[in-house]
């Protein structure tokens, strides 16, 4: 019997815009979490970009440290060497930023390594692909400058690897840094 039920009342709704939390379902019902993540307790952070959607790349690492891009494309999976998704950087205008990078930063002695998927398009000079810091306080920075990877701590001497990174090809790139031995 539905005597025992008040009579409906009509509620508006009106759309919004809404962001979500890492690992939370979104409104189309795709979880954003990294795919295939393997995470252990060293993980710091941890961007797998494959949100495929918006203007915010998820940190699954311990930082949590959301970034915003700017003139970015995202990529489908067909256009990836992994995973489902990626971001296109333009190697003008685009990045990734952070008002907050405290859980980020790194001493020179530190012990960690940098690793990530990229594919380049020319050998431009002194592309900057991972930064921390501004113009008056670099913490370190990984950059490619043409077509080679080189990483350095504060305004130290930047370190360059022997081999040159391909063009037209998805190259995985990785820094170990060991203390002082990059």
């Amino acid at each position: 019997h539905f005597d025992r039920f008040s009579e409906g009342v009509e509620i508006p709704v009106r759309t919004s815009s809404v962001s979500f939390p890492r690992g939370l379902a979104n409104i189309s019902g795709r979880v954003l979490r990294g795919y295939d993540l393997q995470l252990d307790e060293n993980v710091v952070a941890m961007w797998n970009m494959d949100e495929s959607e918006n203007e915010s790349v998820y940190d699954f690492g311990s930082s949590a440290t959301t970034l915003s891009a700017t003139d970015t494309r995202w990529l489908k999976k067909f256009d990836c060497p992994a995973g489902v998704g990626g971001l296109r950087f333009n190697g003008n205008s685009s990045k990734l930023q952070s008002a907050t990078t405290v859980d980020l930063a790194f001493e020179p002695t530190a012990t960690m390594t940098v690793m990530m998927w990229v594919y380049l398009f020319d050998h431009a000079s002194n592309v900057p692909f991972l930064v921390r810091g501004n113009d008056s306080n670099l913490n370190y920075a990984l950059l490619i400058d043409s077509g080679v990877v080189k990483f350095g701590f504060n305004d130290s001497q930047l370190r360059a690897c022997t081999s040159t990174i391909p063009i037209d090809a998805w190259t995985h790139v990785a820094v170990q840094i060991d203390g002082p031995d990059v």
